[in-house]
């Protein structure tokens, strides 16, 4: 691979030489730097470093976001018999955080909420109110209630039929 050097690597980068030589020398590339002095990749990834760590960009990205689109089509016809096509895009963004990693505690051991004679007290006794209302109805049918009479269906109008062609009435 052919060395380059500080003038040529400040023409790609699209800054003055001084420039470039003062962040190179603040990176602590360490030897004398002029116009013709060829660079190295480790003095290259020595500067890329440099800059990311004046920049904040040193540490890992802690959240890192997903987007993503979706287009269809839907045919859709109408009451005419003319159909139309519909785009419909869907937009989807999803962050994903990464958590720090915690070292793990060791819990105690869980001890139960209710012992057995709480557990024997805390049930439901016979004859309480029951939570759904189907349970609530064969309560009141068991202590002797009557069903409710069930409403009677209107009669349906008929519709008046249109005569047939041939046929008279």
């Amino acid at each position: 691979m052919a060395q380059i050097n500080v003038t040529q690597l400040a023409q790609q980068l699209g800054l003055p030489t001084a420039l470039l030589i003062e962040q190179l020398q603040a990176a602590g590339v360490g030897r004398a730097l002029a116009a013709d002095t060829p660079l190295t990749e480790k003095d290259k990834t020595q500067l890329l470093d440099h800059l990311r760590k004046a920049h904040g960009a040193a540490e890992a990205k802690q959240k890192i976001t997903l987007t993503r689109r979706q287009t269809t089509e839907i045919k859709k016809s109408d009451n005419m018999g003319k159909s139309r096509t519909i785009h419909v895009e869907v937009r989807k963004k999803r962050v994903l955080v990464k958590r720090d990693a915690e070292p793990e505690v060791a819990a105690e051991p869980a001890r139960p909420v209710l012992d057995a004679d709480r557990l024997r007290s805390a049930r439901p006794r016979r004859g309480s109110r029951p939570s759904s209302p189907r349970g609530r109805r064969r309560m009141r049918r068991r202590n002797g209630a009557r069903r409710k009479p069930r409403p009677s269906p209107r009669p349906r109008r008929r519709r008046k039929q249109s005569p047939r062609p041939g046929r008279r009435r």
